[in-house]
């Protein structure tokens, strides 16, 4: 299934998570921190899922927390997706 997670920064700058249109998670401007756990739940993984990232800053502001996001669930989604093609190729 394809998963589409898009970041959005908000004009209040804390980050909304989407899975596929529907808010996942929120990452409060206070506190810029998101654990294992909530990572885990967001992607809700199932095999056959491939996921794209997207991010969203109509303000222009704090794009540096912003990217550090994108750049973390691109990594981590590029680790399952690369897990999913050796999978196959294993059979």
């Amino acid at each position: 299934m394809a998963k589409n997670i898009k970041l959005s920064m908000e004009a209040d700058r804390d980050i909304k998570i989407c899975v596929n249109g529907k808010i996942k998670y929120t990452v409060n401007h206070d506190n810029r921190s998101i654990s294992a756990k909530d990572i885990y739940n967001i992607l809700d993984y199932s095999v056959g899922d491939k996921y794209t990232i997207s991010i969203e800053n109509i303000n222009d502001i704090d794009a540096a927390a912003l990217e550090f996001f994108k750049d973390l669930f691109d990594e981590i989604t590029k680790e399952i997706n690369e897990l999913e093609i050796m999978d196959r190729t294993a059979e």
